[in-house]
């Protein structure tokens, strides 16, 4: 696609913010770190009942059709197992998951792809993305919409999440200790937690800090 016609498909694409998620049993899914996150943005997290496809039928429906509609046709695609690989992928281009992203965006608003739901909880039911992001582009022409960026203290509640304790020498986890005189009036106490550990929030691709939830403040 040109640049102005992605630009404009970019637009037309609807920016939600999601009430209740609905998620399987991944590990992913029903992690600290992702509860955490969800409850710091008011996102409602559902766990759909172990080993019951039905109960997103959607969900899987939609990653079927971008399998057979979108991936395959990725250079470097390898299948879902080994066994349906296509000869000599590995001389293919190969892509980031950022631009496999990009990608996607782009095939969703291009082509529209034809899913369609049984049960969906917005107006236009039983209608296919491509309707959907029309409808999104329509809605955001009339009513306009703020990016809002997500502030510092934001960033810090999404990161993953531990529980420990306050020592006399500070917070050690996963090797690593770290140490501040902001520590000071809450060593060798606990938290008002029920389980009386503090709350630390760590970059796990930077080990340089983490932020500690006091009374105070981060």
């Amino acid at each position: 696609m040109s640049l102005d016609a992605r630009l404009e498909g970019a637009a037309a694409r609807p920016v939600i913010m999601p009430e209740t998620v609905v998620v399987d049993q991944g590990r992913v899914f029903v992690s600290g770190s992702f509860i955490a996150a969800c409850e710091s943005l008011g996102v409602s997290v559902q766990p759909a009942p172990p080993a019951n496809g039905p109960a997103k039928g959607h969900v899987e429906r939609a990653f079927r059709t971008i399998g057979d509609r979108f991936s395959q046709y990725v250079a470097g695609y390898t299948g879902s197992d080994v066994t349906r690989r296509g000869t000599r992928v590995e001389d293919e281009a190969c892509w980031t998951l950022a631009q496999v992203q990009e990608l996607l965006d782009e095939w969703i608003v291009a082509t529209g792809s034809t899913v369609r739901t049984r049960r969906c909880a917005i107006p236009w039911r039983r209608s296919s993305p491509c309707r959907r992001t029309r409808c999104g582009g329509a809605l955001v022409g009339v009513t306009g919409y703020v990016p809002v960026s997500l502030s510092a203290d934001d960033y810090i509640e999404l990161m993953p999440v531990k529980r420990v304790a306050v020592n006399d020498y500070g917070i050690r986890f996963d090797y690593r200790t770290y140490d501040h005189k902001v520590l000071n009036p809450h060593r060798g106490y606990r938290s008002a937690a029920p389980d009386g550990r503090w709350e630390v929030h760590h970059n796990p691709y930077d080990p340089n800090q983490i932020w500690v939830r006091l009374p105070s403040g981060w």
